[in-house]
């Protein structure tokens, strides 16, 4: 049998999915959730992560301007180590293009070629899609992940008392921005932090 966590869902069964695994209403998302991480991880600003965790509509984005916003954020969400942005010529480098193709990619003007915009979200190690997707996709797919993540913890009793600490579901729901090695580890400390919290309860 399908696991019906691993079919395509869409936005809005994935965000009921979420509020369920976290014992919350939908409406209570947009507080328990690290708006600001599911925004950097999915290119989608902040007041439309609140918008579509609230299922309303945001305004739709040719893709010309869609392309040139998640370039933009890109630039100002990825720095480098010292704090500073990444140059025009180092993103054109990146992109294996020239800087003023860049400059034009930015401002809109042109559709880069899709090899120009994949070798720049390998560059980055961003989700696949991410300059293209639309606001619902992007955050759909991040979201799907940390809805995979909230179900490693489910399956007991003891696990799904634990979920309602806020701070399990919060550092549950901070794996979205890592690799998957890094994912499994925070996944596996929280698992023990909901046994820790089992056999506390246990002992008293």
């Amino acid at each position: 049998m399908a696991d019906p966590y691993e079919v395509e869902l869409s936005l809005a069964e994935t965000v009921r999915r979420i509020a369920q695994a976290m014992s919350c209403d939908v409406g209570e998302l947009g507080g328990l959730l690290d708006v600001e991480r599911l925004s950097r991880s999915s290119g989608v600003v902040p007041v439309d992560v609140i918008a579509l965790l609230a299922g309303l509509p945001v305004p739709p984005v040719a893709l010309s301007e869609r392309l040139a916003q998640r370039l933009n954020f890109v630039r100002h969400t990825h720095r480098h180590a010292n704090g500073a942005e990444y140059t025009i010529g180092e993103l054109a480098e990146a992109a294996g293009m020239s800087r003023q193709g860049l400059t034009k990619w930015r401002d809109g003007v042109v559709i880069p070629g899709m090899e120009r915009v994949e070798s720049l979200r390998l560059h980055f190690q961003l989700p696949p899609g991410f300059f293209t997707a639309t606001p619902e996709e992007a955050l759909n797919a991040v979201l799907q992940q940390e809805l995979k993540n909230l179900r490693r913890l489910e399956g007991n009793e003891q696990n799904d008392a634990r979920l309602q600490d806020a701070g399990i579901r919060r550092l549950v729901t901070r794996a979205v921005e890592l690799t998957p090695g890094q994912q499994e580890q925070l996944i596996s400390f929280a698992e023990f932090l909901a046994r820790s919290g089992s056999d506390d309860d246990t002992s008293t």
